[in-house]
């Protein structure tokens, strides 16, 4: 479980959830921290390049 502190960061708790909900650190299994930190930065890069800028 993690907690925050009164002085932490937006930084900080971005940090956090990234390490501990979306890449899920802890979870060593056959690559997935790698294997999802590139998916998600594969649909990070097309989502921005099908933004359109009015």
């Amino acid at each position: 479980m993690v907690q925050f502190k009164s002085g932490d960061t937006e930084v900080d708790f971005r940090n956090t959830v990234w390490a501990t909900v979306i890449s899920k650190e802890a979870d060593r299994k056959s690559g997935m921290p790698d294997k999802r930190r590139t998916t998600l930065s594969i649909l990070q890069n097309n989502e921005q390049k099908n933004v359109v800028w009015y």
